[in-house]
């Protein structure tokens, strides 16, 4: 399949149209909220983390999901391949003819998220698939002064594009409020150039203040002219402010795209890199090395991105 189109989408849309839902079950308040919200898709699967079961408030998570009718199914939190079959599944056991998928990717990791996109990417229609990818941004909430080290500095499978060696690496980085961590991805690339990209929801957006603040290094020493802000409320602009910019890196460097901060800055990526096979995308995580905290949901800001898919 490729990918056809991206819009902006809603709720309200994605309640009339979705067929099939999938969404994250863990330990922060954050990831049962949507399942309050989405209500009329037939089928519906939580992926339960496998990691930190007993945490924050993972047991009162499922409770929610299950009341709300979710099959529950144990991921693993890297276990992509096992998240790709379960994709695959939903859509063989619709009963649909024409299935519409909908994801909560906000707490979802960025393997995850490369698991769906490949399936979505690798499946085998004879009509369009559309797609609906839900984001609940967190209230705002000040980063631990806990500096974790990065256990996870890879491409994710099947993002892992290999390009002529001779051409020089431009690193386009989505920050978040994480401190150093962006700058300890972009010392591992080494690039030849970097693009930031800044996320920002509004004048008083507290979060964008803390990504300045915890990136202030890399921004110093980056060219005014490859720093972008995006809108989080806008994630089709988003997309649009990322392609145009990857579009012209292509031709004269191995672009890696680098996922931090907001997971819906992540799926963008990995849609784009679906449209560039010649695009890779890196992931980077503290593994088993980050201590849990918890977010609650900011429903007031729920973004849904539309995607369509289109057969080959």
């Amino acid at each position: 399949m490729r990918l056809k189109s991206v819009r902006a989408s809603s709720l309200t849309e994605l309640n009339e149209r979705a067929s099939v839902f999938l969404a994250a079950c863990g330990y922060e308040h954050r990831s049962s909220s949507i399942g309050r919200l989405v209500t009329t898709p037939r089928q519906k699967i939580a992926l339960c983390f496998k990691e930190w079961p007993d945490a924050l408030a993972r047991h009162a998570n499922e409770a929610v999901f299950r009341t709300a009718g979710f099959q529950l199914v144990q991921v693993g939190g890297n276990e992509a391949d096992r998240v790709q079959k379960v994709v695959a599944g939903a859509r063989e056991s619709s009963s649909d003819s024409a299935v519409a998928f909908a994801f909560d990717v906000s707490s979802m990791t960025r393997a995850w998220h490369g698991a769906i996109v490949r399936q979505l990417r690798t499946m085998n229609s004879a009509r369009d698939i559309e797609t609906f990818f839900a984001y609940v941004p967190a209230k705002f909430k000040r980063p631990s002064r806990r500096v974790t080290s990065n256990e996870f500095v890879e491409p994710v499978d099947g993002f892992a594009a290999l390009r002529t060696p001779e051409l020089p690496v431009a690193a386009v980085i989505g920050l978040g409020y994480e401190k150093e961590r962006a700058l300890g991805v972009h010392q591992f690339l080494d690039p030849e150039r970097t693009v930031l990209m800044l996320p920002k929801t509004g004048p008083r957006d507290l979060f964008y203040n803390e990504v300045r603040k915890n990136n202030r290094v890399i921004l110093r020493t980056t060219p005014l002219e490859d720093v972008f802000e995006y809108s989080l409320g806008d994630p089709a602009g988003a997309f649009s402010t990322l392609a145009s910019t990857v579009s012209g890196l292509r031709e004269s460097y191995r672009v890696v795209l680098v996922s931090l901060g907001p997971k819906i800055f992540g799926v963008l990526c990995f849609l784009l890199a679906s449209r560039f096979s010649d695009v890779s995308v890196w992931r980077v995580s503290s593994g088993v090395h980050g201590k849990p905290r918890d977010a609650f949901a900011d429903q007031k800001r729920v973004t849904v991105l539309h995607a369509v898919w289109a057969p080959e």
